[in-house]
């Protein structure tokens, strides 16, 4: 017989979100602000981006350096992809789990490919291995880093320590300051655990750690057919200005690598920047010959 979980009341639960909501505003007013509107577009899904200046900029920044998708490419969930690119036998590399698998299902469903699964949440974990598909998953509870062995992460919220909270980020966004060590495992090393010597799709959903990891897998000689994923801009105004220098750095990196990028957004909610990188089929032919 199962344990019944008693509910909060409602006033309860808002006097407790009430109470969190102003800790965060005396130390962050800013921050708050734009927590809450977040908050709204998510609950009403409209953009209220136009009242803030770096989200502006953050806007056209992605519009400069991306183009909108050719037609050939097609949404696996949440993300899209060239599906003429994956090989029967190719190789996807899903960081970041939550509790959305469409889009490593779709990948199951509509192509030959292997998938390995990662995140160091168990939550997650215990999430995906719930999925009718979760046969076809290799999924592993680690967290991708630039470096192997363990990595110090904030938690999203604090309901009991890793156990309990339902994500883990680089920065700070959650109500709580509480860091957690997870183990931690580069590209090329959970590739070569997985048993695998190259990487056709690289998705990215890993709040905050984007950067460092394609950074990482270029510099150990991979080059994934395709990467797709999200770039998660800073909340302060000063770590927006450097985050923009470090993206640009970037993205010239990955232009210059053979790679063409897309924005796949159809609105301006959200702090993020999404983007798809696809390797020109010339690059591509020039690596084979190698």
């Amino acid at each position: 017989m199962g344990t019944t979980v008693k509910k909060r009341s409602f006033p309860v639960r808002a006097m407790r979100y009430a109470w969190n909501l102003f800790r965060a505003s005396i130390g962050n007013p800013r921050r708050t602000r734009l927590r809450l509107m977040m908050k709204f577009e998510r609950r009403f899904g409209i953009s209220l981006y136009r009242l803030s200046p770096w989200r502006r900029v953050t806007r056209t920044f992605e519009m400069k350096w991306t183009s909108p998708l050719p037609p050939e490419a097609e949404m696996f969930g949440n993300y899209p992809l060239m599906p003429g690119l994956i090989p029967d036998d190719g190789v996807v590399l899903s960081l970041g789990i939550g509790f959305y698998t469409d889009f490593d299902e779709a990948i199951v469903e509509r192509t030959k490919a292997s998938i390995t699964m990662v995140d160091p949440v168990p939550k997650c974990i215990e999430y995906a291995r719930s999925r009718p598909l979760a046969d076809k998953f290799d999924i592993q509870q680690v967290a991708a880093s630039a470096t192997d062995g363990e990595v110090e992460l904030f938690m999203i919220d604090d309901m009991g320590g890793l156990e309990g909270t339902s994500a883990v980020a680089k920065r700070r966004v959650g109500w709580t300051s509480k860091k957690v060590k997870v183990p931690a495992r580069r590209v090329s090393t959970i590739l070569k655990d997985s048993g695998h010597d190259r990487l056709d799709v690289l998705k990215l959903d890993i709040e905050g750690m984007a950067e460092d990891i394609i950074r990482d897998t270029l510099d150990s000689g991979l080059r994934p057919t395709q990467i797709v994923g999200e770039f998660e801009r800073p909340w302060g105004m000063f770590q927006t200005r450097g985050w923009l220098r470090e993206m640009t750095i970037l993205l010239q990196r990955l232009v210059d690598e053979g790679y063409e990028l897309y924005h796949f957004r159809d609105s301006n909610i959200g702090l993020q920047i999404e983007i798809l990188a696809v390797r020109n089929t010339e690059q591509i032919a020039a690596d084979e010959q190698e």
